[in-house]
């Protein structure tokens, strides 16, 4: 995960390394989630090779920065918890 903030903005970029299937898993598991944003809250994502990459940006202002950060959090949950079912899956 790697962090930016410029022109008044900041961006958090998470990238998943793993194989196609995993990716296309993880890809499905966001997508219904991203459908709905407040107006200064926007994500990108997609599936290239073998990563998974997402973006976050949001502006910088205090109120938006707790956005983000319960946003991300909660991306790294999700993440947490398809991890751990996979996990799971693959002893069985």
């Amino acid at each position: 995960m790697s962090v930016s903030s410029s022109r008044g903005e900041v961006v958090v970029k998470i990238v998943v390394e793993s194989s196609r299937e995993v990716l296309d898993s993880v890809y499905k598991a966001f997508s219904p989630d991203n459908k709905v944003l407040p107006s200064h809250l926007s994500i990108v994502e997609g599936v290239s090779g073998n990563e998974y990459v997402l973006f976050i940006r949001s502006m910088f202002r205090s109120r938006c920065i707790d956005s983000i950060r319960q946003t991300v959090d909660e991306v790294l949950a999700l993440l947490h918890t398809i991890d751990k079912c996979l996990r799971v899956l693959s002893r069985e």
